[in-house]
Formats: C-alpha cells, sequence, structure tokens
C-alpha cells in the first residue's frame, strides 16, 4: 500500500520535466539516483495542468492532491522551472558595443575633414570562463531538479504521518465507544445488584466514575481529530472547509523484502544526495572560473572614420574613408582577488562535498533504524492480535463472571484498562508500522518491496 503511495508521490514529483527539459535541450543529464525518473507520466508542463481530484479517505487521494496542490511543493517547482530557464542565457558572449563619434572640431586630413567616427567592439572571454559559467548553471538546475523529488518524497512522509495520526485518533475512539458500552451494561447490571443486595453504593460510584472518565475521553478525542484533520488538509493545500475523510481499513503488517544492505546503498543516491553533488559540481565550475579570471580576455573592433571632400581642386583620395581594425587583450592585474575567489569556490566545494557524506550517513542510519522499527511494529502487532488481547479478554470474561458470582468490583475495573490499553496499544502500533514503512521509502529513495505477514 505504501509502496503505491510513493509511485504516485514519484509521479507527481516529475510533473513538468518535459516543459522545463524543452529550455536546455540536452546540457541537464537525468538524476543517478533516480534512474526511473524518466518512467513517469511527468509528461504535462505544469503541476496543476490536471486538477486534483478532492480526497476521498485513501492515503493515495491525499498524496496525489498533495503533489498538485501543496503550495510548499509549487514554490520548490517553480525554483526549479526558473533554474532550467536560467541556463539558457548562462554562458553567453558579452553583448557588441556601437559606438559613435562626432569630431566637433574636425581634423584636417590630405584626404578631407574626418567628421564622424563608428565602431564596432565584440569583447571575447577566455573559453574556459563562459563554458564554466554554462556548466555551473546546467548543475544547479540539475540540483533543483533533485532538491523538488526530495521535497516531493518529503512531502510523502508528512502526508502519511497526518494522515495516519488521524487515522489513530479516529479507531481510538472506536475502541473508546465499544468499552463505553461495556462498561454503561455493567453500570446496568451494578444497579440491578445494588437492588437485590449483591452490590454496594461504593461499586457503582466505581462504575460511574469510569463511564464519566471514558465519556470525557471520547469528547477530548473528538477536538484532538478536528486538529489533526485541519493539519493534514493544510499538508496537501485542501481547504479547511471540507473534511478530512479517513479509510477504516488498517495497514497490514508487512515486513521488508530486500537486503539492508541494498537499502542502504540506495539510500546514499537519494535526491538530496543529488542535489548536493549537483552544487558541488556547479561548485567546480565556479573554481574554473576564478582560475580561468587569470587569463587574458579579447577585444575585437572595427572603426569607420566619415571623411568629408577635400575643398579645392579635386584630388582621387578626396574623401577617401578609412577603415580600422582594432585588437587588444585585458590585463588581469588583480592576482589577489582572483586568488580570494577561487579559495572561497574551494571552500564552498569542500563544505559540500562533507554535507553529502553528512546525509549519505542519516540517510542509511534512518535506513537502519526504520527497517529495525518495522520489524518492531510488526512483532508487536502479532503478539497484540495473537496473545496479550485474547489473554485480555479472557481474563475480562472470568472478572465478569467472578463479579457476578461473589463481587469483586477492583479486580473486574483492572481487567476492563487492561483490555481497554491493550486494544489502544493494538491502533498505536498499527500507525506506527504504517508511519515507519512510510519513512523507510522516503529514506530509500523509492517503493521497498514486502511480505504481507498473516
Amino acid at each position: 500500500m505504501i509502496s503505491s503511495v510513493l509511485k504516485c508521490c514519484l509521479v507527481g514529483a516529475c510533473l513538468g520535466v518535459v516543459s522545463c527539459a524543452g529550455h536546455q535541450g540536452s546540457r541537464l543529464d537525468p538524476p543517478q539516483g533516480f534512474s526511473h525518473a524518466e518512467s513517469f507520466e511527468a509528461r504535462s508542463p505544469g503541476l496543476k495542468e490536471r486538477p486534483a481530484v478532492a480526497p476521498q479517505g485513501r492515503l493515495e487521494d491525499y498524496t496525489h492532491y498533495a503533489i498538485r496542490n501543496s503550495p510548499a511543493l509549487q514554490a520548490s517547482h517553480a525554483r526549479w522551472v526558473a533554474a532550467v530557464s536560467r541556463v539558457g542565457s548562462a554562458g553567453k558572449l558579452p553583448e557588441p558595443t556601437l559606438t559613435y563619434g562626432l569630431f566637433v572640431q574636425r581634423v584636417e586630413t590630405r584626404v578631407g575633414p574626418q567628421r564622424h567616427r563608428f565602431g564596432l567592439r565584440f569583447d571575447l572571454p577566455w573559453p574556459t570562463k563562459t563554458q564554466a559559467e554554462s556548466d555551473a548553471a546546467a548543475s544547479e538546475a540539475s540540483a533543483a531538479r533533485y532538491d523538488f523529488e526530495a521535497r516531493a518524497l518529503a512531502l510523502h512522509c508528512r502526508v502519511s504521518e497526518a494522515y495516519w495520526a488521524l487515522w489513530s485518533l479516529q479507531r481510538i475512539r472506536e475502541v473508546h465507544a465499544d468499552h463505553l458500552a461495556l462498561i454503561q451494561q455493567l453500570a446496568a447490571a451494578v444497579r440491578g445488584r445494588i437492588e437485590t443486595g449483591q452490590a454496594t453504593v461504593v461499586d457503582m460510584s466505581q462504575v460511574e466514575l469510569k463511564v464519566s472518565r471514558v465519556l470525557d475521553t471520547v469528547a477530548g478525542l473528538g477536538a484532538l481529530e478536528t486538529s489533526a484533520g485541519a493539519r493534514l488538509l493544510s499538508l496537501v493545500g485542501a481547504p479547511l472547509g471540507d473534511g478530512a475523510p479517513v479509510s477504516a481499513a488498517p495497514f497490514p503488517g508487512v515486513s521488508v523484502s530486500e537486503s539492508e544492505t541494498d537499502l542502504r546503498a540506495q539510500a546514499r543516491q537519494h535526491p538530496r544526495v543529488g542535489a548536493l553533488v549537483m552544487l558541488a559540481e556547479a561548485r567546480r565550475a565556479s573554481t574554473r572560473r576564478a582560475a580561468a579570471s587569470r587569463m587574458p580576455d579579447v577585444h575585437l573592433g572595427l572603426n569607420f572614420i566619415e571623411t568629408g571632400a577635400l575643398e579645392g581642386p579635386a584630388s582621387p583620395e578626396s574623401g577617401k574613408d578609412p577603415l580600422e581594425a582594432i585588437m587588444g587583450l585585458s590585463l588581469p592585474i588583480w592576482r589577489g582577488a582572483y586568488d580570494a575567489d577561487e579559495s572561497a569556490s574551494a571552500a564552498e566545494l569542500l563544505a559540500l562535498e562533507h554535507r553529502r557524506e553528512a546525509v549519505q550517513d542519516e540517510l542509511e542510519a534512518k535506513v537502519v533504524a526504520t527497517v529495525a522499527r518495522i520489524e518492531d511494529t510488526a512483532r508487536r502487532m502479532d503478539f497484540l492480535k495473537g496473545t496479550l488481547i485474547p489473554q485480555a479478554q479472557t481474563a475480562y470474561g472470568s472478572a465478569v463472571g467472578s463479579y457476578e458470582a461473589s463481587g469483586g468490583m477492583p479486580a473486574l475495573l483492572m481487567a476492563f484498562e487492561q483490555l481497554l490499553e491493550l486494544r489502544l496499544e493494538l491502533v498505536r502500533a498499527r500507525a506506527d508500522h504504517a508511519v515507519a514503512w512510510a519513512l523507510l521509502e522516503g529514506a530509500v529513495g523509492r517503493p521497498v518491496a514486502g511480505e504481507v505477514t498473516p
């Protein structure tokens, strides 16, 4: 189930790929850690090209809706589009310069007076500069794409956590409602026993106290559900007044089928890591550009001087307009500034490489922790369903029979509390198991194979 949800998330995460790629041609390589990105149905020009259907209660519905309506994800998508658009202007040559000069005091030459000067100049930077600038922009655009995909994965995890939190609150309220019915039946039975002298007012007070506490808990859960529903709707970008329906179907126990080693290796290629790798490539390009600043730029130009005709006897050279070719070189004399720029780029590169290593270590540790959490929650669910809850039901039935035979309200209420707490713990274990799966697939960056336990 979570795998299908993550697939939906990843599908939406790449909406707009074709339109963005169209701005930059083949300059951006596909993400290495997201090799299946090209198989997504991300062929529409924008996140909202196809309107999302309002969530109907399934986690997949909320994920689809979030991908197209989350303001935070929309902002990340816009940053990606902007970065891709900047690739087209990176590395361009300087604009040519057209000049005009008017000889206020004309210079008389042997062919006539010079009256106007027209010039055209081209500046040609050292080739490494423009290539490095283009490479840096392409790498930054790839980093923006990775960042978008990472944010989509993170959104999937947050939506899953909010969804299962709301689901658990609703199931907890149902459990309390079931036990409220039991304790109210017990209260009716105690009233009947009081009339026959088989129970005391103390017994009735204890039961009524328990009824009041359960009623208070159910009322408080209503407020918590409202708050959890609002959080879920705000995450997906849905109007708060629409309500947040949640399916009552529980998440099944699922064990991880893939090896932990493979999952850890995949986590090291997470889009978060890819974004840092691409930013590091951009810094390498910036370092090359800073190094190329030590090399001279070339200036090429043409000057045309409009010359008037000679006064007096005609001459074959009269009014001849000269054409001047110009070539120059810049003089990079500020060596200290160039060294500082190169050192700064190298330091930023080193910082990004260390951040990449830290993120990879963090994601590997998260994989190990969530796999252990999945195994533990699956174990707890099996133990609760197969052992503890049946034992608690048996103990409660025995306590009811014992009370009907000889009294003993404290023992009966204790058995009631134990059964209630174990049923609540099963609900929490199911939600915790579902969230752990979402976190695992979010850390790995792709759906993880699992096997449903009996």
